[in-house]
């Protein structure tokens, strides 16, 4: 019963609340977190002055670190809770924001909306709170990069054409 009502818990608070936006204003979210952590790292190790397997092995050692770090908060977590029913509504409040089934709804809503709409700078900004940093105007797709496109099929076909525009 532990995990799954934890995540009972979880989803039921993500249900009722998500993430709020004042929330978001004032403390960011974990994957905006993670994020920010991804592109310091990335900045500090993938040069493109550096060879292409050390810069493939920075890469390897980047995701390492954040997937061992994301796991030592969770085991150190696991080890201060209390055991019982305290822990499995804990361990779901904790676990209420990585579920985000309500917020990554919204999220992709305020998406496509400006995007259906033409607004690209509105959509970056909305974009933004969804992978934790700024898709600037920079931002270039390469072969092989997935785009979701969400909405009726007139509007996803709107915005695939300004995707495709640049």
């Amino acid at each position: 019963m532990g995990f799954a009502g934890a995540m009972a818990v979880a989803m039921a608070v993500d249900a009722l609340i998500g993430w709020p936006a004042w929330l978001f204003a004032r403390v960011g979210h974990p994957v905006t977190w993670l994020g920010w952590l991804i592109n310091v790292v990335d900045t500090s190790w993938n040069r493109t002055s550096d060879s292409a397997a050390f810069r493939r092995a920075a890469g390897v050692a980047a995701a390492i670190l954040v997937i061992a770090l994301a796991a030592a908060v969770g085991w150190a977590l696991q080890l201060v809770l209390p055991s019982g029913w305290t822990r499995v509504v804990l361990v779901g409040f904790l676990a209420w924001p990585l579920v985000a089934l309500r917020s990554l709804h919204d999220h992709i809503a305020a998406v496509a909306d400006p995007l259906v709409s033409g607004d690209i700078a509105a959509a970056r900004v909305a974009v933004a709170r969804i992978v934790g940093r700024d898709p600037g105007a920079d931002t270039v797709f390469k072969e092989g990069d997935v785009v979701v496109v969400y909405g009726t099929p007139e509007a996803v076909e709107h915005a695939e054409t300004l995707l495709l525009m640049g």
